[in-house]
């Protein structure tokens, strides 16, 4: 309901369509993102890949999203692209000897 809340709330403010990215870090068994462009109010919802958040999965969002508006996706069909790109990306992260693991950028397929 927060993030559902916040989307309101940033579109209100900037008119902008929005996407409200939760992420693992929120309880529950589901990776949770509200769109919201003043009209549609969307929840995208993934089963969580592991319970430890993968870097780089924010940054790969906004880039995955920018790239599908950009061949001419509606925003809400580029969010939902980019949510399954990002976590395919999560689920084939790479992990290092750094504290966390990282977001694999090769694609999905």
């Amino acid at each position: 309901e927060d993030l559902k809340e916040a989307a309101r709330r940033i579109h209100a403010a900037s008119g902008a369509a929005v996407l409200a990215k939760g992420g693992v870090r929120l309880e529950g068994p589901d990776a949770v993102d509200v769109y919201y462009d003043g009209e549609t109010l969307e929840v995208l919802s993934t089963p969580k890949v592991g319970e430890v958040a993968a870097s780089g999965a924010g940054c790969s969002l906004a880039a995955a999203i920018t790239a599908e508006l950009a061949k001419g996706a509606a925003p809400l069909e580029a969010a939902k692209a980019a949510k399954a790109f990002v976590t395919e990306g999560i689920k084939a992260r790479v992990s290092s000897n750094a504290p966390f693991d990282a977001v694999w950028q090769g694609g999905t397929d």
